[in-house]
């Protein structure tokens, strides 16, 4: 008799078989294989193999055999699909070779944002200085693009764009095809999450022997035409939102060897740099631009998660589409956390430490350091506001006093 552990075991072995014959032989068994509770283990095993191969079998018995001619029209169609796929490949190649073009040829956007100034200036130590690298880090959605590109393009048009890495081979042909450029690298987590791609960048930021030797071994057949190493003598310039693994060695003694530097704002800072874009914005009437800051500071706080630049964007596209449903459409698409806004209504309310805790654990059923923990979060923030108010104009002062009564 079979114990319940040895059946499921066997209903294991049974789908475990099915399966293989599926991948390595392209049979599909439907029919059921039977398992005989009244036999033993191991005659169960014998059963179920040799059932699964007597299926097996048979259906490749019934199948038509692949003739040699059969096999070549199949080597045939799938070259032209590969032709066709590297068709595509070109076609959307010269496409973004041309949006590019396009992209460097419009003439940088003169925005005065005093918060960007300092990040401006150690951009411009490696395009125009002796810099070989420069790193901007901070969270999404706050300008680190607009800024590099606007920058840049304001000395020079002659510089190279990587979005998003992809893999080694990639990035190594990409660098060696631009190994005298200035090079702007964006969303480059991928990079530093790679072993290959960590190595690669730093050939390109390390200097031997007074040279910056980058080099990649691959048997690919795609590396024909690429040497296995080559000196590195252009600049980066690299964007991300945040350098994954800092504190590993490699890691910090690759960001130590680049200009670094972290782009971060308070929410009342933020809330000034999007009204200094709104203003300078064009296609917008004066009745659409005061909506905007209206519903910015109606609707959002300290607690509104991934409040960025993009955040305004989203807004101005409900206000241009419909300015009565604007409120509506804004509000249903912004997020708080849910922690964070017991907590800061507990902060804002007249209650005590003791009551405020008592209560935080009665409708989330977390601790008394969860609490503070959270607390202390929104009261960096809060200092993060008042410092900013501090050394801006008179009229964040007044953002500054209507974001403390939210």
């Amino acid at each position: 008799m079979l114990t319940k552990d040895e059946e499921q075991q066997l209903t294991k072995l049974v789908i475990k078989a099915k399966e293989k014959c599926k991948n390595e032989y392209g049979v599909e068994i439907k029919k059921p294989i039977q398992i005989d509770t009244s036999k033993s283990f191991e005659q169960n095993k014998v059963l179920i193999v040799q059932a699964i191969k007597d299926e097996k079998d048979l259906q490749l018995k019934d199948k038509p055999k692949t003739t040699p001619s059969a096999i070549s029209e199949r080597k045939k169609q799938s070259a032209l699909e590969q032709a066709k796929k590297n068709e595509e490949l070109q076609r959307m190649k010269a496409e973004e070779q041309k949006l590019v073009a396009e992209w460097k040829a419009t003439p940088p956007q003169d925005v005065q944002i005093p918060e960007f100034e300092t990040a401006k200036h150690l951009i411009l130590a490696t395009a125009k200085g002796d810099g070989n690298a420069t790193l901007i880090t901070g969270e999404g959605g706050i300008g680190k693009t607009f800024l590099a590109i606007n920058t840049i393009k304001a000395v020079t048009k002659d510089f190279e764009f990587f979005n998003g890495y992809t893999t080694p081979l990639s990035f190594y042909k990409f660098l060696y095809g631009h190994r005298d450029k200035l090079i702007l690298l964006d969303d480059v987590e991928g990079i530093f999450n790679d072993e290959k791609g960590m190595a690669l960048l730093k050939g390109a930021l390390w200097d031997a022997d007074g040279k910056r030797i980058i080099n990649y071994a691959s048997t690919s057949d795609k590396a024909e035409g690429l040497p296995s190493m080559f000196e590195f003598k252009g600049k980066l310039i690299m964007l991300c939102n945040k350098v994954p693994r800092e504190n590993d060695i490699s890691v910090s003694a690759m960001i130590s060897r680049t200009i670094s530097y972290e782009l971060s704002f308070s929410h009342l800072q933020k809330k000034r740099i999007m009204y200094e874009i709104l203003d300078k914005k064009q296609g917008l009437t004066d009745e659409q631009k005061i909506l905007a800051k209206q519903l910015i500071d109606k609707h959002t706080n300290l607690i509104t998660k991934h409040f960025n630049f993009r955040t305004l964007e989203r807004l101005l596209v409900f206000i241009r589409y419909n300015s009565v449903l604007a409120e509506q459409l804004f509000t249903s698409t912004i997020k708080q956390d849910e922690d964070e806004t017991i907590v800061w209504e507990l902060m804002n309310s007249q209650k005590g430490i003791s009551e405020q805790i008592a209560v935080f654990h009665q409708l989330t059923g977390k601790c008394r350091r969860t609490f503070y923990n959270i607390k202390r979060g929104l009261q960096k923030q809060m200092e993060a506001d008042r410092k900013s108010a501090k050394v801006q104009p008179k009229e964040d002062v007044a953002l500054a006093q209507n974001e403390g009564g939210q």
